[in-house]
């Protein structure tokens, strides 16, 4: 796995080139995208975006992270976001 940085050093993605590691490389992904970033863009060699999507949202349903990742792809690059809580309303009486 390759991460993919920007001009300040930030991880902004990753590659992965190695093929055959099962689901367990997409857990890799989610936990670090958890650790570090709010967006990334997801490029596995030899799988579209639409395939990346699909199987980043299994596992981000098998490990119960729905309501903190989404996956999604767009021009068949499959990118995470983190999901924020929407803002509550407080009243004070």
């Amino acid at each position: 796995m390759s991460a993919i940085k920007n001009e300040d050093g930030q991880i902004v993605g990753y590659t992965l080139d190695d093929e055959g590691k099962g689901p367990s490389m997409y857990d890799i992904i989610i936990d670090d995208f958890l650790k570090n970033n709010n967006h990334v863009r997801v490029h596995v060699k030899g799988r579209s975006g639409r395939y990346l999507q699909t199987q980043l949202r299994k596992r981000i349903q098998a490990k119960g992270l729905e309501d903190r990742v989404k996956a999604y792809s767009k021009d068949d690059i499959a990118y995470l976001i983190r999901v924020y809580p929407p803002p509550t309303s407080v009243m004070v009486v």
